[in-house]
C-alpha cells in the first residue's frame, strides 16, 4: 500500500484554502458592484464626465477581469 507524503496533503489543503479565500473575495466584489449599482448610475452614468469618472469606470470594470486572469495563473511549487 502506498502512502501519500505529508507535503502533498499540505499542498492540497493550502490550495483549497487559497481557492476558498479567492471565492469569498470575488463574492464580496460582486456583492459590492450590485449593492452600489444605483448610486453608480446616479453619479457616474448620469453625471458630468471627467477624468475621475473614467478612472472610476476603468477601475470598476478591470477589477473583475484582473481577478479572473490572476486566478488562472499556476500555483508555484515551493516545496522542491
Amino acid at each position: 500500500m502506498s502512502s501519500v507524503p505529508p507535503n502533498v496533503i499540505d499542498d492540497i489543503a493550502d490550495t483549497l484554502r487559497t481557492n476558498y479565500v479567492g471565492f469569498v473575495g470575488f463574492t464580496i466584489l460582486i456583492w459590492d458592484h450590485l449593492d452600489t449599482f444605483t448610486t453608480e448610475v446616479e453619479y457616474i452614468w448620469k453625471g458630468k464626465k471627467g477624468l475621475l469618472v473614467y478612472l472610476f469606470l476603468l477601475n470598476r470594470t478591470n477589477t473583475a477581469g484582473i481577478y479572473r486572469q490572476s486566478s488562472r495563473l499556476p500555483i508555484p511549487n515551493i516545496h522542491t
